[in-house]
């Protein structure tokens, strides 16, 4: 009997030791290459890890220490059968899965919001939030203006380190409801404070620009463009400068173009926070990042970084992170676009399931979407008629017209981003070139006639249909693997997602 005493305690020691401040000394990242075309210089990234399992013999009373809430902003199912499709095409292999296909629990879920039956990011983050319906383009609050209490707002109160990240801006809607209460997403200046406010923990994305005061002192011009290559601006009409409000309170400060080897080195320390605002506004779409070697990180690579630091917390860690560019690229019916950029948001998924691999009694990983955004349908995908393509449609393809440019060095411009229109194709380019006119689009971007028709062509190439360049009532997919996974089993709206994981938390969130 004192031997299996002995043994029992000897094991329990040596799970404790395996605890969470172990990954960032024995894991052990590699690269792995998803080979997107020929044309692309970068291939996108696939983490793995390599940690050592928890021991079985103990028995663990399981506990959602560790929680992980991936939302793929705007990501439907066909825009996860395409990049599956994608997968199995660059990779050879036919049986190539997507992390997010190989959850443990896995069904659908509405996402209508309090007035409509097609939500928008707001809305439906609140739901995924608070566990509250609430009005298209409200934060956190009730359509009468009552706050909600957040997830992230329970979780800190039960002494839970906390993190968000995204590939949007630090204050846009799906990452705001976590954190924020306002009546209408677009207050970001306001919203901005209210994340100073929140004392989360981990803070990584973009939107600098709604953190620099209206007039810009010398030293932060001298930033200069960031990876994107835009130049510094700001969106704050006050004299408030929060870059150095969040450095009074003594976060570590990572902004601008020149920071992300320094990021990616940080080592963390216990009681450490980080405040990483890596662009003035939002991250480039992953097809541009990848193929154009821009100097910014991966979303899961920011994912690993947040690991680092919130691990040191012995009370656990609730991270929220977003795939925010899914939504962009659907918005613009840019089917490669939305590829990459699910893949990128899958990558973020597979560190997860690896940190869970070390950590299964207290691990908890829930993936979902906020609302499907394009109406997409997946007819049969001819990846090799596009493979070349190395640009996004928003960032690149789109940008091409000038006015001033014949209609051969629009071509030629066409041929540089990797794509050569057959003469069938030419000939309908060329009618719509000489009738081109700029039109505004409903993103704030400029599009024009010969952009919309060269996107057509490519969409016709690869075998997809859109239905809409907005969002959908379609239900989203639900995955969740980890301890409790099975109490999702049964959820049927988004609201139900916060409030199975509030009850298995034991803590009080939506209206007070």
């Amino acid at each position: 009997m004192i031997k299996k005493i002995f043994f029992a305690v000897l094991a329990l020691l040596i799970l404790l030791l395996a605890a969470c401040a172990a990954p960032p000394e024995t894991a052990v990242y590699t690269a792995e290459t998803y080979a997107p075309s020929p044309t692309v210089s970068a291939a996108i990234q696939t983490p793995s890890v390599s940690l050592s399992p928890t021991p079985e013999a103990v028995f663990i009373e399981p506990k959602a220490k560790y929680i992980f809430f991936l939302i793929g902003d705007g990501m439907g199912e066909a825009h996860k059968q395409l990049s599956e499709e994608y997968l199995k095409y660059v990779s050879g292999d036919s049986t190539a899965k997507l992390n997010l296909n190989s959850m443990d629990v896995n069904t659908m879920v509405t996402t209508s919001s309090a007035n409509a039956d097609i939500t928008d990011s707001a809305a439906a983050a609140t739901a995924l939030a608070t566990g509250v319906k609430t009005n298209n383009s409200m934060v956190s609050q009730t359509p009468d203006d009552q706050p909600l209490t957040t997830l992230i707002e329970a979780a800190m109160s039960k002494g839970y380190a906390t993190g968000i990240v995204t590939t949007t801006g630090v204050t846009h809607a799906t990452p705001a409801c976590f954190y924020a209460h306002n009546d209408y997403r677009i207050h970001e200046a306001d919203i901005a404070l209210q994340l100073l406010e929140s004392d989360i923990d981990f803070i990584a994305g973009g939107g600098l620009s709604f953190f620099l005061p209206a007039q810009i002192p010398d030293s932060m011009l001298a930033l200069g463009p960031d990876a994107r290559g835009m130049d510094i601006f700001t969106e704050r009409s006050d004299g408030i400068n929060l870059v150095e409000s969040f450095a009074e309170k003594g976060y570590e400060m990572f902004v601008g173009p020149d920071v992300v080897d320094e990021f990616l080195d940080f080592d963390p320390k216990a009681g450490d926070r980080v405040f990483a605002a890596l662009t003035y506004n939002y991250f480039p779409y992953e097809i541009d990042r990848v193929s154009e070697s821009a100097d910014l990180p991966a979303l899961c690579d920011i994912t690993k970084q947040a690991l680092r630091l919130l691990c040191l917390d012995e009370d656990g860690f609730f991270l929220m992170v977003e795939g925010g560019r899914i939504d962009y690229a659907a918005h613009n019916n840019d089917a490669l676009g939305v590829v990459y950029e699910t893949l990128a948001f899958d990558n973020v998924v597979k560190v997860a399931l690896e940190f869970y691999k070390a950590h299964p009694y207290e691990t908890l990983i829930i993936t979902t979407a906020d609302h499907e955004t394009g109406g997409l349908t997946v007819q049969d995908a001819d990846f090799e008629s596009i493979s070349g393509v190395s640009a996004s449609y928003g960032d690149g393809f789109a940008l091409l017209y000038d006015p001033q440019k014949t209609f051969d060095e629009f071509i030629a411009g066409v041929n540089s981003l990797g794509f050569y229109p057959d003469e069938d194709e030419l000939s309908a380019l060329r009618e719509v070139y000489a009738r081109t006119l700029l039109t505004e689009y409903a993103e704030g971007t400029l599009d024009t006639a010969i952009a919309l028709e060269l996107n057509d062509i490519l969409n016709e190439r690869l075998g997809v249909r859109w239905a809409t360049d907005y969002h959908t009532s379609a239900q989203v997919a639900l995955g969740v693997t980890g301890v409790f996974a099975e109490r999702f089993s049964n959820a049927q709206d988004n609201t139900d997602i916060a409030n199975i994981l509030a009850d298995i938390l034991s803590v009080e969130i939506g209206l007070q």
